[in-house]
């Protein structure tokens, strides 16, 4: 595996906060906007954690990476958990797009993301008993994510002002 790339998944987990949270730098500056708690980022940035050690796994095939870093995604997962709706609605949306993404509806694609890759990284390491937890909460979050923001009759997720979330 590229030791770039490790580098920058492990600084991230370096710089995790004590209950779990991760920090929107890595190293920890201080800089919490908007963030889930424990002075940790906003959900937008702290789902890079599961996410890169996918990337980092499919590109590479190397499980060092997903093994070394097991118990700070589990540790962040359990943060998360604790989390309220509103804060991981209260993020600071998609920077990408050149129109407004609703932060609520960011968020919850936000957590969706990182249930499923926690249960992708759980798939590939054999632990059957989380894939099914994990497996579980990412299709009640997608439930939560379509009967909120999906209007069914045009395949269109809500656009800013189109919903109360």
């Amino acid at each position: 595996m590229s030791n770039f790339y490790a580098k920058r998944a492990r600084d991230i987990v370096d710089a995790q906060r004590p209950e779990g949270g991760i920090t929107e730098t890595a190293p920890f500056v201080g800089i919490s906007d908007r963030g889930l708690g424990d002075e940790s980022g906003p959900i937008g940035w702290d789902s890079v954690v599961l996410p890169l050690q996918l990337y980092l796994y499919d590109y590479y095939g190397d499980l060092r990476i997903v093994k070394d870093s097991f118990n700070a995604s589990a540790a962040w997962m359990a943060f998360l958990e604790k989390a309220p709706m509103s804060a991981i609605q209260s993020g600071l949306s998609d920077w990408m797009p050149t129109e407004h993404s609703p932060p609520a509806l960011t968020g919850v694609a936000f957590l969706w993301l990182n249930l499923w890759s926690w249960a992708r990284i759980n798939t590939i390491l054999g632990n059957t008993e989380i894939v099914k937890t994990f497996t579980a909460k990412a299709e009640q979050t997608a439930t939560l994510l379509n009967s909120l923001f999906l209007d069914a009759d045009t395949g269109v997720y809500a656009k800013a002002g189109q919903f109360n979330a």
